[in-house]
């Protein structure tokens, strides 16, 4: 009698869904070990990434103005809300982000990396502020994402 009991116990669990690839708009296949989170989560959870966040919308604003990407992060602070200074440096590490205005590219993405962790200081992960290279008649676009070292050293300068 035990024996219909223990069957019903070997049946192989049900694979889980898989997750969805917050850099699939990159292009290419991705190690799906990138940190899943949505932005608002992102910026509640993660100081870094809000601070990415901030920089993001002000790195869009100075674009617009200025219709080219500025020399450095420092050229932003102007930008900067009132109340809310920008803060340029990872809370974590508290080294300076650093910046590349032509950004960091990976064979066959279309993002790429401008602003980004100095060192993996999350858990071996970066938080990394990615953009589509602007092209004329589109608007760019700015997301911030948690990324793995091993993917993020497949990033390298561009210009």
């Amino acid at each position: 009698m035990l024996l219909p009991f223990a069957l019903l116990g070997c049946q192989p669990a049900k694979p889980p869904p898989p997750r969805e690839d917050p850099l699939a708009g990159l292009g290419g296949g991705l190690d799906t070990s990138v940190q899943t989170m949505s932005p608002e989560t992102a910026v509640r959870s993660a100081p870094c990434a809000a601070r990415l966040q901030n920089i993001g919308g002000t790195l869009l604003l100075y674009y617009a103005t200025h219709q080219q990407m500025p020399t450095r992060l420092d050229d932003l602070k102007p930008l900067a809300d009132m109340d809310e200074p920008l803060e340029l440096s990872c809370p974590v590490s508290k080294k300076a982000y650093l910046y590349s205005p032509t950004g960091l590219a990976a064979v066959g993405k279309d993002k790429r990396i401008v602003v980004y962790d100095p060192e993996p200081s999350h858990e071996g992960r970066r938080w990394c502020l990615f953009m589509i290279p602007a092209k004329p008649g589109q608007a760019l676009a700015v997301e911030v994402l948690e990324v793995p070292e091993g993917l993020f050293r497949t990033f390298l300068p561009t210009g």
